[in-house]
């Protein structure tokens, strides 16, 4: 068994209680149809669709006008996890579940048709497509109808799903302001903090916007990439095995946007800030890092913004932080926790069985795990030393700690994730990364759903500063956000409206 259909067998048996999550994986048969003529939202929605089955079931049929788009997609998807998949361009039902691609007559007892137009996501006859180049309506609707072809599979298992609703609309593009046209982007500069799985689905759409992106984006992430990663990283490839996350995402970024300037730095947070940027000059941090502690150690740095993207169980979403003006900071949503918590060195110690010492020795620096290391986490958890030799420790904990717990026979709590809860949050991230670039979004809030459900219009809320946070509520802090940003007047915007 690859170490990707290890990770996604047992993600599905913690979180669903199925007892035969394998063997479920391994035998579904997925169809994928479509007709009529191509457009280019259904070709977005295809490629999308096979980049997510993909990295998950084993046995997937496409038949119709994008069926070499989808199947191509879900074969280099499988090969990069190392799937002994059964994935083709042909049409033979019986199906377990059918994903029909736009409106189609072809009907199945488990299914659901998915289309996108622009921001926009739709189901059931209302499943149009479009000629919007706009990647994100589709991507979502790839993202659904992939939780729907899962729910239909562990439905037995587990009682709080809620199937998508026949003729759901969904606009992405949330709130009261004008969804805009895709349109050129600058980014300004900005800082990602974490090229995980949450950020390799930002990433995905970020590539495909068809309008000019320019700025100047940092890429902030000490790991390589390795098989054990690929049921969750979207757009790796077999080729991506051992090479730095950021040189590879650098490279994908630059051919893609050829007006961007893209500066890989191999390195984690703590050690870029120390030996790159020692005055701590964040003006937007995009945040896919892999624990609370990792983004209260990102607060403290005192970013101007930040786009913050998380996974929870089979929970999803982004947010928006900041100083000033109502707006909550970082610190906000993570505080440090009571006395009575353990710290993060502590936490990591009790789940993992390194030393808290040499545990924050791995963490500040950035080095990869020795035989030692190795040794004691494989016997304190029953983890394969194969899959740790030649980590770091940040690598490890992202692996096992994006989303819910795992008992393993050791009885060590760790953690799985599967691939549609980091898209969705990507996505979800993208959106926001837009309405702060742009200026279209003025009002701070967070954008959240369970694949288990669906998003709708009340998916996304407002939040607001709470008062007695130590960060923000502290009038020095706000006058050293004064003093580092030079915009005493406008402490409400990073960017011009």
């Amino acid at each position: 068994m690859s170490e990707a259909l290890d990770k996604n067998t047992t993600a599905v048996a913690a979180l669903t209680d199925a007892r035969s999550a394998q063997d479920t994986i391994t035998s579904c048969k997925i169809g994928v149809w479509s007709q009529g003529n191509k457009r280019i939202s259904g070709t977005l929605l295809a490629r999308s669709l096979g980049e997510i089955l993909g990295r998950f079931w084993y046995n997937i049929d496409s038949g119709g006008p994008y069926a070499g788009i989808v199947t191509d997609s879900a074969l280099r998807a499988s090969r990069s996890c190392r799937f002994g998949s059964i994935i083709r361009d042909r049409w033979e039902p019986p199906y377990d579940f059918v994903i029909r691609i736009g409106c189609c007559d072809v009907l199945s007892k488990d299914g659901v048709s998915v289309g996108a137009d622009g921001w926009r996501v739709n189901s059931g006859h209302n499943a149009a497509l479009s000629d919007d180049p706009n990647p994100a309506g589709p991507f979502f609707a790839a993202v659904l109808a992939s939780a729907e072809a899962f729910k239909s599979a562990f439905a037995g298992s587990q009682n709080r799903m809620r199937p998508l609703p026949s003729d759901h609309a969904w606009n992405s593009w949330y709130g009261e302001a004008a969804c805009p046209a895709t349109a050129d982007i600058d980014l300004g500069e900005i800082h990602v903090f974490g090229v995980g799985a949450v950020t390799h689905g930002m990433f995905w759409i970020l590539r495909d916007w068809p309008g000019r992106i320019s700025g100047k984006v940092h890429l902030i992430d000490p790991d390589k990439y390795d098989y054990s990663n690929a049921q969750r990283y979207l757009g790796m490839r077999s080729s991506h095995h051992e090479v730095q996350k950021v040189e590879r995402a650098a490279d994908g970024l630059l051919k893609a946007h050829p007006g961007l300037e893209v500066i890989p730095h191999s390195t984690g947070m703590n050690e870029y800030f120390e030996t790159e940027n020692p005055g701590y000059s964040v003006r937007l941090a995009v945040c896919g890092l892999d624990s609370e502690e990792g983004r209260r150690q990102l607060a403290l740095k005192l970013p101007r913004r930040v786009v913050n993207m998380w996974t929870s169980g089979f929970h999803a979403g982004a947010s928006r932080f900041g100083f000033g003006s109502g707006w909550p900071c970082v610190y906000c949503a993570y505080p440090a926790p009571s006395n009575e918590k353990p710290d993060e060195a502590s936490d990591i110690h009790r789940k993992l069985g390194l030393q808290p010492v040499r545990t924050r020795q791995l963490l500040d620096s950035g080095l990869t795990l020795d035989g030692n290391d190795v040794a004691v986490i494989a016997a304190h958890t029953g983890m394969r030393q194969e899959s740790l030799a030649g980590k770091t420790l940040r690598s490890v904990m992202g692996d096992i700690c994006a989303l819910d717990q795992v008992v393993t026979p050791q009885g060590a709590k760790l953690n799985a994730v599967l691939a549609p809860v980091s898209g969705f949050a990507g996505a979800a991230g993208f959106v926001e990364l837009v309405r702060e670039t742009t200026g279209r979004g003025a009002v701070p809030g967070h954008l959240q759903t369970s694949i288990l459900a669906y998003p709708n219009a009340n998916s996304w809320q407002p939040r607001a500063a709470k008062p007695d946070c130590t960060l923000c509520s502290d009038p020095l802090v706000l006058e050293r956000i004064r003093e580092k940003y030079e915009k005493p007047q406008d402490l409400g915007s990073a960017y011009p409206a």
